[in-house]
């Protein structure tokens, strides 16, 4: 399984770096640098993810990388449960929730 989310970097008009998940719309973030920007961008998508896992929401598959884009991986603990998860076939025991 993938685990290595798309996502967009934007100068907006402020100068600041403006992050945006293809896949994880809610997943939004920006930074002064490049490296600000990527070190948020993990950090909200590790979020929005166990969000979405401890409500036991849907997690989309990650879509291809555009050609100007990155991809991110989610913290390990967040990793680890997603994997879980794909493992058991999409089934996720409700103990693991507590975990992220």
């Amino acid at each position: 399984m993938n685990i290595s989310y798309p996502c967009t970097i934007e100068a907006d008009d402020d100068g600041f770096l403006f992050v945006q998940f293809l896949d994880v719309e809610e997943a939004f973030t920006q930074g002064e640098t490049i490296e600000e920007a990527l070190f948020n961008a993990e950090e909200v998508l590790s979020a929005m993810l166990a969000y979405r896992l401890a409500h036991n929401q849907e997690v989309p598959e990650p879509s291809p990388c555009p050609a100007k884009g990155y991809t991110l991986t989610p913290k390990p603990e967040v990793l680890a449960v997603l994997q879980l998860k794909d493992a058991r076939g999409g089934n996720m025991p409700a103990r693991l929730s507590n975990v992220i």
